[in-house]
This record gives C-alpha cells, structure tokens and sequence, in this order.
C-alpha cells in the first residue's frame, strides 16, 4: 500500500494521511477518477489558469488515516473485481477503453498544466506573496485582445441618456482603457500579496482619475 494519500496536483509533493488539503469548489475538479488535490493555496491558485473557472474557492480538508484508507481502497478493488467477473467480453473491452481514454485525459490535463505554468513564467505573471511591486514587460501579443465592451448595451445607455449615437470606434478605446485599469489593479493586488483583484484594487485605480460630473 502506498504511505502517502495523495500527490499534489500541482507540484507533486506527497500529502500524507490525517493531512490538511485543499480541493477546488468547482465540482469538474472533484470527479471520482479524476479529482484534483492540492498540498498548499499556491498550489490551489496554479491550477486556475488552465481550468479558467469563473468563480472558485479552495475548500480545506483532512485527508482520512492511512488504516480507513487502506479499508476504502480494498473495498472499491473488490467491488470492481465483482463487476468485472460479471461482466460480459463486449463490456470488459468497453471498460478498458474508457480506462485508456482516463489515463490519456489525466496526461493531457497535466501536459496542459505544465503549458500553462510555462506559459505564465515567460508573461511574467505575478505570483502570491511576490516581492515585485510591479508587472514585468508583457508582449501584448501574448494576450487577449479581444472587446471588453457589450457594445449593445453601451449603444443604449448612451442612448437613453443623452439620444445620441455611438460609433462602434468606441468600444475598441474603451477596450483598450480596460485593458490599462486592469494592469493597475493587478500591481495593486500584486502590492497587498494576494492573487485574486479585487473590487478595492479597480476603485484606488480609478479614485487617481478625475471625472466631469
């Protein structure tokens, strides 16, 4: 038996029995054969790049003692030797192509980890706790350049305010000034050692400009 509970989805590290850990509150992250466990929050944080989760939280846990461990994993081993010896050859082969389509789905999400920890080491992204108070020079090629504006509905907020018009030029400035808040936010989380920018860091960003009422 193994004299550990898990490794660490992230940096690998052994999690031992009767351990805190952390798991993701998306549930995509805690299937059965393909759940994630993480040792440490940094580890946590990693893993959000690749998964692109819109709202998560780590959730802490205890991992069970190394005995109800060992009872569990005897109890599942004898319960799949039980299907399998009533399973019939058409089902046998079904069930190790789905066992051959897990493994390669778990060295792609790995693979993918790895890119994205590659990748964010070559934009430079900040990490929890940096010293850096600000961000490294970013090649904008690198990044989403896409329209950060819901034109329809500027177009008629504008609208209803004023009846004016409005060219769609206009989105692609306020594109880009979303685009420089959002850096200023991210130094500003950055300067507090979190990872996550929040509503504080856009509004100090935002109370440095001057506003026409």
């Amino acid at each position: 038996m193994s004299d550990y509970f898990k490794l660490c989805s992230s940096c690998k590290k052994p999690i031992g029995f009767e351990q805190d850990y952390f798991v993701c509150s998306v549930s995509t992250c805690n299937r059965k054969r393909l759940g994630l466990f993480f040792c440490s929050l940094p580890c946590w944080e990693a893993h959000l790049p690749m998964m692109r989760h819109r709202d998560a939280w780590a959730e802490q846990t205890k991992s069970p003692s190394q005995a109800a461990y060992e009872r569990e994993q005897e109890e599942e081993a004898a319960a799949q030797a039980r299907a399998a010896s009533r399973s019939t050859p058409e089902a046998q082969d079904i069930a190790a192509r789905n066992e051959s389509a897990r493994q390669q789905a778990v060295q792609r999400a790995l693979e993918e980890e790895d890119n994205a920890a590659q990748r964010a080491a070559r934009l430079g992204v900040v990490k929890r706790g940096t010293e850096t108070m600000g961000l490294p020079d970013i090649d904008d090629k690198d990044l989403p350049q896409d329209t950060l504006i819901v034109a329809s509905k500027l177009k008629k907020y504008i609208r209803a305010r004023s009846e004016f018009n409005t060219s769609d030029s206009v989105m692609a400035v306020l594109s880009e000034h979303l685009r420089k808040l959002s850096v200023e936010a991210i130094k500003t989380a950055a300067r507090d050692g979190r990872k996550t920018v929040l509503d504080r860091d856009v509004l100090s960003v935002l109370n440095n400009i001057s506003y026409r009422s």
